[in-house]
């Protein structure tokens, strides 16, 4: 897992946690390229806890026990990822598995979208 975290931002921790909420972009790129151009829109940050790549590799941006950004759906009660590389509600075999190893880890279920 790669982070990348800015020393001097601290994020709200999540007082509620009801599971792992997905998001999806159909193109796929390192943490820290994705991480700019969000933040060339504005956010202080990559937005998301977990940024899923379509290799199954997965890298932390914000800690999972924070909120992400609010324009995330779920942001307030659910451990945010993205999932690059892949149209709305799709998932291939190593991200499956590994979102499912994310899950057991965080003792989570993955909520529908």
């Amino acid at each position: 897992t790669t982070l990348f975290r800015s020393p001097f931002i601290k994020f709200k921790e999540r007082e509620d946690t009801k599971g792992i909420k997905l998001s999806y972009l159909k193109a796929d790129m390192p943490l820290k390229e994705f991480a700019q151009i969000q933040m060339k829109k504005g956010w202080f940050s990559v937005g998301y806890n977990y940024l899923l790549h379509a290799d199954g590799s997965m890298e932390e941006g914000i800690h999972h026990t924070q909120l992400c950004d609010p324009t995330i759906d779920g942001y307030e009660d659910h451990v945010c990822v993205l999932v690059m590389g892949q149209c709305e509600g799709k998932l291939n075999p190593v991200q499956q598995s590994a979102l499912e190893v994310l899950a057991g880890e965080l003792k989570l279920p993955i909520v529908g979208d």
